[in-house]
């Protein structure tokens, strides 16, 4: 009997590749400097409230240039801080022993999805070492 070349992907891998090509390839998670140098940006200028989405992306846009990794050319967006907020806890639930789906389900309600498929496409950047190569 031939052996086949390729492996057909599972369908949680599909849905996270194809939820990858929907976002352009980009990913939009921040650094954990990056996330670091913002959160003590807003600190030193008086923004602890920073609950408006709208003007927390015009925030972000004004503070990109202090807080960007130098080699990085990723959008740094609120969007893209709710990706990296959802792939870090995931993380940290994981690393604590958190089953998998027991993790995504509660970041699902972390970030008020109504469902976990949509979480999926969040947690599709984490890289198979983890978040920062963990």
């Amino acid at each position: 009997m031939e052996r086949t070349k390729y492996r057909l992907p599972s369908n949680d891998e599909l849905a996270v590749e194809l939820e990858r090509r929907r976002f352009g390839g980009v990913d939009r998670t921040w650094s954990v400097r990056e996330f670091h140098r913002f959160l003590a940006t807003c600190m030193v200028n008086g923004h602890e409230d920073y609950a408006a989405i709208a003007w927390l992306q015009q925030y972000i846009y004004q503070v990109r240039p202090q807080i960007q990794d130098e080699d990085s050319t990723r959008p740094m967006t609120h969007h893209g801080l709710r990706h990296s907020f959802a792939a870090r806890t995931y993380q940290e639930l994981i690393d604590s022993g958190m089953s998998s789906l027991s993790a995504s389900l509660h970041v699902s309600q972390l970030l008020g999805h109504e469902r976990p498929d949509v979480t999926r496409g969040y947690l599709a950047a984490i890289p198979k070492d983890g978040v920062d190569g963990k």
